[in-house]
């Protein structure tokens, strides 16, 4: 069996929005567990003390952003 994610970002047809993106992946059902344990070490980069409280969303990452301030300074 095969696990599903989809995830959308923008609005469809959005006169403020240029472009609509709707992303997925599937991952093998024995696979999941290693998969979450790597998203979890990656999770503990930002909040080693609850990783478990952070989404790992792309785009305040790829300005550098983390939480409270940027990401630079947090791992400094």
């Amino acid at each position: 069996m095969f696990l599903l994610y989809a995830d959308e970002s923008g609005t469809p047809g959005g006169a403020d929005q240029e472009h609509f993106v709707l992303a997925g992946f599937s991952v093998f059902e024995r696979s999941a567990h290693w998969l979450s344990l790597e998203l979890d070490k990656i999770a503990a980069i930002f909040n080693p003390q609850d990783p478990h409280a952070v989404e790992l969303h792309g785009a305040p990452r790829l300005r550098g952003e983390a939480f409270g301030g940027s990401l630079i300074k947090s791992c400094a």
